[in-house]
């Protein structure tokens, strides 16, 4: 709808208005809403908003989002998965690899679980001797 140069005139624009006139020589019907989101998205302040920030995704490299919250197979407690720490996996006593994992503790029945974004399912955890977090998962996954 706009070229390059367009966009650099909207840019120079002093004010929602500007942009609605600008919009209207050109053809295009702009609400004084719309016209003030735009004009804000692009003078604003370089804050976030709280609805910005609400509607953003987080992550960490592999979809990890702090906001997994996941029901504790023994009680049904909500867990909050909210720790991301190294966990090895140990399969038929073969380690197949150590990296991070979403982990969290049960409040209620105080269990330490990893949570496997791969398979959809909490893995209860135990701590070796050198303080280690491990989950032995049933079969390679």
């Amino acid at each position: 709808m706009f070229n390059e140069e367009m966009i650099k005139k909207i840019r120079g624009l002093g004010s929602p208005e500007e942009l609605i006139e600008f919009g209207k020589e050109n053809g295009v019907a702009i609400s004084k809403e719309t016209a003030e989101k735009y004009f804000n998205s692009l003078h604003g302040s370089g804050e976030i908003s709280d609805e910005e920030l609400e509607n953003t995704a987080g992550g960490c490299g592999g979809g990890y989002s702090p906001s997994i919250y996941k029901q504790c197979p023994e009680c049904g407690t909500n867990i909050a998965m909210k720790d991301f720490r190294d966990v090895k996996v140990i399969v038929s006593d073969e380690v197949l690899h150590q990296w991070g994992y979403p982990t969290g503790v049960c409040p209620k029945c105080n269990v330490r679980y990893a949570y496997v974004r791969a398979l959809n399912m909490l893995y209860p955890v135990s701590v070796d001797e050198k303080g280690t977090w491990v989950i032995r998962p049933p079969h390679r996954y």
